[in-house]
């Protein structure tokens, strides 16, 4: 039995975790001995029971950050810190990979390509997962160190959409495109509406929004409560917020929390402080329900009449795939990258990004026309099937494992770098 040894980012339930969770599945259904180590956090009991034996990593393990959402500037010290961090960390993953002995590192993201270096020196085979879409900077020179390491170390770079694997232009032996796909293990059990809103204890005549990104400006938080004070007219009105909800009230705060915020408030930059600020605005607080992170996510879609996804910043839309996994219509922002699975007015809305007015004007479009959202949902169902197959995604994927092992080479990609319009940059 072959043994892959994966690195994740992150230890918390979100898009990267369930990905995994559900790469790792596939991979030991397979019959592969998967081992993931990662911070501790929630997410670690998703990964064990996808069949994962899951390690708390003893030591940070840093990141390249140098992506959309997750971006430092060429000159902010953290950056270096964090990238002389995770260089300096290499010569320890090295000696623990060798203890390990796997016959593959698989590294979740993008932001750990430079610890491939370790698993190379280490005499193993490597495996890179790009489910981040890229950002040029301001002169490129990250973003072609980044090219330049995956080419000469990663022995398999799987991809999770056209357009990432277009934009990063590497080159190398083994390029798959493997999209995303929904688990009905980790999705959770499929339901009728009344049956969901029962359960959740929300009115049957009820018009409900779902949002999944908890409190994030990544997610576009801000933007949907701005969005949902322009609603006054759309009676029985409820937005579900998933996801984590962070200390957004002030009397929740320890005395240096405070100061902090205090000084952030100042210079205009406190993101929650401003959440907190549309929440006390009449007609919006009552019509906002948080559920937190770590729910069951399939009877929150299930009760919904249309999911958002608000994205400030172009990055993947994996709400939009589970949304039309039981045939709910999305309302999302329009950036390049989701284009290949996104076409307004065929299976989702687009918005204009960072506009609560386009964000209310859809919303409300799709609340008051029933019509269109069963088409919209409908048609989303109908592309997710085809697109986002299970069975499709899960062979390509374990086939190209079982490639590197072997010492095949599936496919070869050479391309220009195709980047970001400054719209989807935006």
């Amino acid at each position: 039995m072959s043994k892959i040894l994966v690195f994740h980012q992150v230890g918390g339930i979100g898009g990267a975790t369930i990905t995994l969770s559900n790469v790792v599945r596939c991979l030991v259904q397979a019959q592969f001995d998967v081992t993931v180590v990662c911070p501790a956090g929630a997410g670690q009991a998703s990964l064990a029971l996808a069949g994962a034996r899951v390690l708390t990593a003893e030591r940070p393990i840093w990141q390249f950050s140098h992506l959309s959402g997750f971006e430092k500037p060429a000159l902010h010290p953290r950056f270096w810190m964090n990238f002389t961090r995770q260089l300096w960390s290499l010569r320890y993953w090295e000696e623990f990979i060798r203890a390990q002995k796997p016959d593959i590192v698989h590294f979740n993201a993008i932001t750990l390509a430079p610890m491939a270096i370790a698993a190379q020196r280490a005499g193993v085979k490597v495996s890179l997962m790009i489910q981040e879409t890229g950002v040029k900077g301001l002169f490129g020179l990250r973003t072609n160190y980044l090219r330049r390491l995956i080419s000469r170390r990663a022995d398999l770079v799987t991809f999770i959409s056209k357009f990432d694997r277009d934009w990063y232009a590497i080159r190398g032996p083994n390029l798959q495109v493997v999209p995303n796909w929904v688990e009905e293990p980790q999705f959770g059990r499929i339901e009728p509406r009344a049956t969901a809103r029962n359960e959740l204890g929300i009115p049957r005549d009820a018009k409900v929004v779902l949002f999944t990104g908890g409190v994030c400006p990544l997610k576009g938080t801000l933007e949907l409560f701005e969005a949902v004070e322009s609603l006054q007219g759309i009676e029985r009105l409820l937005v579900l917020v998933a996801g984590p909800k962070r200390s957004i009230f002030y009397r929740s705060l320890t005395r240096v929390q405070k100061t902090n915020r205090r000084c952030r408030q100042l210079l205009g930059i406190d993101y929650d402080a401003k959440i907190a600020n549309v929440l006390r605005r009449p007609g919006v607080r009552h019509r906002i329900r948080f559920v937190g992170s770590g729910c069951e996510m399939a009877p929150l879609y299930c009760a919904s009449d249309v999911v958002v996804f608000p994205a400030t910043k172009p990055h993947q839309a994996r709400p939009a795939i589970e949304a039309g996994y039981v045939k709910v219509p999305v309302i999302a922002s329009d950036f390049s990258n989701l284009h290949e699975f996104l076409k307004d007015g065929e299976n989702a809305l687009l918005i204009r990004p960072s506009d609560s007015a386009s964000l209310a004007n859809g919303i409300r479009l799709v609340l008051n026309d029933t019509k269109l959202r069963d088409r919209l949902g409908e048609a989303n169902h109908v592309y997710v099937g085809k697109n986002h197959n299970r069975e499709t995604n899960t062979a390509r994927l374990v086939a190209a494992f079982r490639s590197i092992i072997s010492g095949k080479k599936q496919g070869y990609f050479n391309a220009k770098p195709a980047f970001i319009s400054a719209r989807a940059c935006s």
